[in-house]
C-alpha cells in the first residue's frame, strides 16, 4: 500500500515538472506538498515496523509472565506454604534458577508441583527443583515429567531428597556404559517400584537391572515387566532338600 502511494506521488511530481514557466512559483510549492507527503508515509511506515520490533520482546515477556504465573498457580494447589509470602518467594527463586539452569521459569514450576503433589514440602522444592532441572537436561527429558518420575522414586525407594541426585549420578553412568537411554531406565525402574524395595533392592540396583535388559533390547515397560515377574518368583520359591547319597 504504501509502495503505491509513493508510486502516485513521483507520477504527480513529474506533471508538475511539465508545468509552464510562468507557474514555476506554484510549481515549487506543489512539488514541495507531495514530496512532504511522501516523506510522512514513509516516516509512518519505519515508525510502524520499529513500534512491531520494540512491542514484540515486550509481549513475549508478558506471555511468559502469564504461563510462569499459571505454572505457580499449580505450585499453590498442592504446597502449603508456612508463610504468606512463601509462594512469592520460591518464584524468585526459580526465577533466579533460570540464571544458571537450561530452563524457563515455567518449566521449573512445573518440576516444583510435581514435588508437591507427593508430599514434598515447601523448604525441600527448591533443592529438588535444581537437582531435577539436572537430571531433565542430562536425560533429555520433559521438565514436568522427570519432576513426577524422580518425586515418585524417591517416594517409592525412601530416598531422602536430599540424596535424590545420587540416584540420578547413577542412571547417569548407567546410560554411558550401556545401550540403554537415561530416560528408559528411569521409565523401567519406576515400573519395578515397590515390588524392588520389598525384595530389599535399592533404587540404583533396580536401575542396573533395568538398564541390562533394555541393553539386549527389551522396551522399558517390558523390562521392568520382567524384573518384576522374576522378583516375585524369587520371593515365592521354596528350597527342596538336597537328596543324599
Amino acid at each position: 500500500m504504501a509502495g503505491g502511494k509513493n508510486l502516485n506521488v513521483s507520477v504527480i511530481v513529474g506533471l508538475v515538472d511539465r508545468l509552464p514557466k510562468p507557474l514555476a512559483g506554484l510549481q515549487r510549492n506543489l512539488k514541495g506538498t507531495f514530496n512532504a507527503t511522501a516523506n510522512m508515509t514513509f516516516v509512518g511506515d519505519a515508525l510502524g515496523r520499529t513500534g512491531q520490533a520494540m512491542t514484540r520482546p515486550l509481549i513475549g515477556a508478558a506471555q511468559a509472565a502469564m504461563t510462569f504465573e499459571s505454572a505457580m498457580a499449580e505450585v499453590r494447589k498442592v504446597v502449603d506454604f508456612p508463610t504468606p509470602d512463601g509462594a512469592g518467594q520460591l518464584a524468585d527463586t526459580l526465577e533466579r534458577m533460570t540464571r544458571t539452569l537450561p530452563l524457563t521459569a515455567e518449566q521449573l514450576a512445573e518440576i516444583a508441583a510435581a514435588g508437591g503433589q507427593l508430599g514434598l514440602d515447601a523448604g525441600a522444592l527448591p533443592a529438588y527443583v535444581e537437582t531435577v532441572a539436572k537430571a531433565a537436561t542430562a536425560f533429555d527429558m520433559l521438565p514436568g515429567a522427570a519432576g513426577e518420575a524422580f518425586a515418585k522414586l524417591a517416594n517409592v525407594y525412601a530416598i531422602p531428597i536430599g540424596q535424590i541426585g545420587g540416584l540420578g549420578d547413577a542412571i547417569n553412568q548407567l546410560s554411558n556404559n550401556t545401550a540403554a537411554k537415561a530416560s528408559e531406565i528411569v521409565q523401567a525402574t519406576m515400573r519395578v517400584g515397590g515390588q524392588g524395595r520389598q525384595f530389599g533392592l535399592s533404587a540404583e540396583q533396580v536401575a542396573a537391572l533395568s538398564a541390562t535388559l533394555i541393553g539386549l533390547g527389551k522396551a522399558p515397560e517390558v523390562a521392568g515387566t520382567g524384573i518384576n515377574a522374576l522378583l516375585t518368583k524369587l520371593q515365592t520359591a521354596t528350597c527342596s532338600p538336597r537328596p543324599r547319597g
